[in-house]
């Protein structure tokens, strides 16, 4: 059933994969009993919300829903995805500038702490990118610099030559005095 919910939401038929999750996959995973299953159906519960237009209702899936489970269970990867997803979220429905930048900062550093930690490149570009513009739009501009140098010495490593170039003219684009 979840691949068939996938499908139906790959092809916008939102309406239907979130019934599918809520009412065919969680009960099937609250009665076996499986948590860590309960709390990825959640969160892709969470995907179909935010594109659904409902940010509020995904955001605190993610944070009362998903991310408990994933820190009692040490699952570091998936702590960093929700950490990153969540601060996306909230500069996505207008955070930064609202009040949520601490939480935005705080989110995208602990993201980025262990994706670094572990040697994630892939994640640690995408979360450094992201991190990178957030401390420059905050004015911590040092900071900004050294995160994106993170980043690009990780896409770098990928090869993904395009990429590099975006993270160096961010760089660039911060020195001159921009964020």
């Amino acid at each position: 059933m979840g691949q068939i919910a996938d499908i139906l939401e790959s092809r916008g038929e939102l309406d239907e994969a979130l019934r599918i999750r809520r009412e065919e996959q969680l009960p099937v995973y609250q009665r076996l009993g499986a948590v860590r299953e309960r709390a990825v159906t959640m969160g892709k519960i969470a995907d179909i919300l935010q594109a659904r237009g409902e940010p509020d209702e995904a955001l605190r899936i993610r944070l009362e829903e998903c991310l408990p489970i994933h820190r009692e269970m040490r699952d570091l990867v998936s702590v960093a995805y929700i950490r990153f997803r969540c601060a996306k979220l909230r500069i996505e429905r207008g955070g930064f500038g609202k009040g949520e930048e601490r939480t935005i900062v705080d989110e995208l550093a602990e993201s980025f702490s262990i994706v670094h930690d572990l040697g994630h490149a892939i994640s640690l570009v995408a979360v450094g990118s992201l991190f990178g513009q957030v401390l420059a739009a905050a004015g911590q501009h040092e900071s900004a610099l050294a995160v994106l140098d993170e980043a690009a010495a990780a896409v770098e490593k990928l090869q993904r030559l395009q990429r590099v170039a975006q993270i160096r003219g961010l760089q660039e684009k911060i020195r001159a005095g921009g964020s």
